[in-house]
């Protein structure tokens, strides 16, 4: 993605947050992420897409704040690496797809001191795209732990955050955007902007309660395509069209850590 192009999708403001919605290649396979929906776009566009006040981004700004502490970057043998966090009963979150192909792993938490927690299980993400949870176990005791919310609560056009490490941005990043929609199967739908790396993240609610899993993107202007069709013939240089992040609810999470 070019400066140009980034300008034009992302707003990085004094705060900090990455801000507005940015288009976003995923972990995830694209047949995979592509399934996650059912295929209807979303009914409406979602009030106020961008344009957060000084007061929501200050308030976004000390949840991410807090929620970095229980966020650790995560890489298996295999190479593939994205986000986990810590959950109150001491077990790791990730998405499956980001522990794929992998026995091992190295973590690190804001401290910066690696650890290598344990594989407990993971769904099947490849037969079953609504759900991409994996859970793991470790020793270490972080600086901060997140707690599962409810998914259901959350409003249409309502401002939530994600904490990863995206790799176009660095680790550890903020950012901000609204709930769009249900997707299908237990997903949703938002305008947080995510890049790879972000796989794996919480998305949290203002007051700092998780409400999904990042698991990746869709892109908005094939969501409503049942058959697939040709675009015009054109050679691009670049892609300035954004997507819809998806995630999956703290139903699916919950149902996992309780199963493993």
């Amino acid at each position: 993605m070019t400066d140009r192009t980034r300008r034009d999708v992302v707003k990085i403001g004094a705060t900090g947050l990455v801000t507005g919605v940015a288009g976003c290649s995923g972990a995830i396979p694209e047949d995979v992420a592509r399934r996650a929906v059912d295929g209807s776009a979303p009914s409406a566009e979602p009030p106020e897409l961008g344009d957060f006040s000084d007061a929501k981004l200050d308030r976004a700004r000390s949840v991410g704040e807090a929620a970095r502490a229980a966020v650790a970057v995560i890489r298996g043998e295999s190479g593939q690496g994205g986000t986990a966090w810590f959950l109150d009963d001491g077990r790791l979150v990730t998405n499956s797809h980001v522990v794929a192909g992998s026995d091992s792993f190295e973590a690190w938490p804001m401290d910066g001191e690696k650890f290598e927690p344990e594989l407990v299980g993971t769904s099947d993400y490849r037969n079953d795209p609504y759900h991409d949870v994996a859970v793991l176990e470790t020793d270490v005791s972080p600086a901060n732990r997140l707690s599962l919310g409810e998914s259901d609560s959350v409003e249409v056009g309502q401002p939530l955050v994600q904490v990863g490490h995206p790799f176009a941005i660095g680790n550890w990043v903020v950012s901000i955007g609204r709930y769009v929609e249900p997707g299908n199967g237990e997903t949703l739908l938002t305008s947080v902007p995510t890049l790879s790396g972000n796989s794996g993240g919480p998305l949290l609610t203002l007051d700092g309660d998780v409400v999904g899993i990042t698991t990746g993107a869709v892109p908005r202007d094939r969501l409503g395509s049942t058959r697939p069709e040709p675009v015009d013939l054109t050679v691009h240089e670049e892609f300035t069209d954004y997507e819809w992040t998806t995630h999956d609810d703290t139903s699916v999470v919950r149902r996992y850590v309780e199963e493993f």
